[in-house]
């Protein structure tokens, strides 16, 4: 109810403000990492304000006079402002300093330039070659990021001091002798060790491992984690296994060899500690090339899962397997990768590489006492072996796992596994990033296939 008193007067209605007619696209430039430069700019010209200028050519126009709080100019030197001065080729990493801000009465000082060793002095200062190589390494990768980051005046400043640095370095290195020293005989009796310091093989820190032969039955698991004294989650996973597992690794053999006895005492079931040296121990197997024969296969010593342009025509033999006890089958995966786009910001190391496509071949391995043969899906002639398809490559080496029975009646065959690379393709921070980048399985395979092997006690 109005009382008569004086009625307050209404507020003002802010002026309306124009926008930038492509603010849609600025945001969108903005939210995928090409910087916020051009949406301020735009946002500031539409209020009727001069943009600020970038960052690397903005400096203060007035300072606080720390005693009276006022705001006084800037006086600043022409030859404060940027100094510049030719790069010396060998730069040690400098300390920054931070300048003081002093009111305006004070001379504004800019802060001298480190102090750079020159290319002469990597003879004198008892700098190592391997030194000397670190520092060409660093400059490159400094060069590297500061072109992806658009940076071409670092980029160009990091090559002229990585070019400065190799005649010093070059002048180190002693003479090339012209006459190469031929190999000494190896004298040793002892077989070729395979694959040794492969890292998807066991740790050499723990390199006992209990091989389990699964029962693959889930209502067997309380047994299995009473057996090898473990948790039930894991005990499950060992129990609905259809192929063998490792179930603990250790770098004694001791509590493996007590637990492998349980495990046989309660679950009836075989299991084996295996070492290392067991598995480094067994040889490449043959590549089966195709039949020969009842029980009989061509094969060929070239390792043709690594090397598919091997001309397998060149040491083929035939051997007849009628003794053949244990078959293997599974997939072997390849992981193809490439480098992340540079349109995409890398704020972390694992973001280097981006997983492109992955490739599976087949692999049926056949052990018996004295054999080790491998069929290959790609190498293999599947035409005369059970299961064959004309039409299908694939499905003919899934019909021979299937009826490998019929060649071989009494040989037992485990499920079929699937090895994926489980490494991290990501380089180190001192690596460089490939444009492209394959990583395979076949470490983890020649493991799980001797594994099996010794875990029956093949030979």
């Amino acid at each position: 109810m109005y009382c008569g008193a004086d009625m307050p007067s209404p507020e003002t209605v802010p002026e309306q403000r124009e926008i930038p007619d492509n603010l849609d696209a600025l945001i969108r430039a903005a939210m995928t990492g090409q910087g916020t430069e051009d949406l301020k700019a735009a946002l500031l010209q539409a209020r009727g304000a001069k943009p600020a200028p970038p960052s690397r050519g903005r400096e203060p126009d007035e300072l606080v006079d720390l005693d009276t709080g006022s705001l006084q100019p800037l006086e600043l030197a022409p030859e404060a402002l940027y100094p510049v001065e030719e790069l010396d080729p060998l730069q040690v990493e400098p300390t920054v300093e931070v300048p003081r801000m002093v009111a305006s009465s004070d001379a504004f000082e800019a802060p001298s330039p480190p102090r750079m060793m020159p290319a002469e002095a990597i003879s004198t200062a008892e700098v190592t070659i391997d030194d000397g190589l670190a520092l060409l390494q660093r400059s490159l990768h400094a060069a590297t990021a500061a072109w992806r980051g658009k940076d071409v005046l670092e980029c160009r400043e990091s090559l002229i001091r990585l070019r400065a640095q190799l005649p010093a370095l070059i002048s180190q290195l002693p003479e090339p002798t012209s006459e190469i020293p031929a190999p000494a005989p190896s004298t040793s009796n002892e077989p070729v060790r395979l694959f040794e310091g492969q890292g998807s093989w066991s740790s050499a820190g723990r390199p006992y491992a209990l091989v389990l032969d699964c029962p693959e039955d889930p209502t067997r698991a309380p047994l299995l984690a009473r057996a090898l004294e473990i948790d039930g989650v894991t005990a499950r996973m060992l129990a609905v296994s259809r192929y063998p597992r490792v179930a603990l690794r250790s770098a004694d053999p001791e509590p493996l060899l007590r637990l492998r006895d349980r495990y046989r005492s309660i679950l009836g079931l075989g299991s084996a500690v295996v070492p290392r040296e067991a598995l480094l121990d067994i040889d490449l197997p043959q590549v089966v090339l195709g039949p020969a024969g009842a029980q009989s296969f061509r094969v060929c010593d070239a390792p043709l899962w690594l090397q598919p342009d091997h001309d397998p025509l060149v040491d083929v033999s035939v051997v007849r397997t009628p003794n053949v006890l244990v078959a293997v089958p599974g997939e072997v995966v390849t992981c193809h990768y490439r480098a992340a786009s540079d349109s995409r910001p890398r704020r972390r190391q694992k973001d280097s590489y981006q997983l492109s496509r992955e490739t599976r071949i087949g692999v049926l391995d056949l052990h018996g006492p004295g054999i080790f043969l491998r069929v290959v899906e790609g190498a293999t002639d599947f035409r005369g072996l059970p299961g064959h398809i004309g039409t299908s490559s694939r499905r003919s080496f899934r019909g021979l796992v299937a009826n490998i029975s019929e060649w071989f009646p009494s040989i037992q065959r485990f499920g079929s596994r699937v090895c994926r690379p489980t490494e991290n393709p990501n380089p180190a921070p001192d690596q460089p990033i490939l444009a492209r980048l394959e990583v395979n399985a076949w470490p983890m395979w020649e493991e799980y296939t001797r594994q099996c092997r010794l875990l029956l006690d093949v030979d």
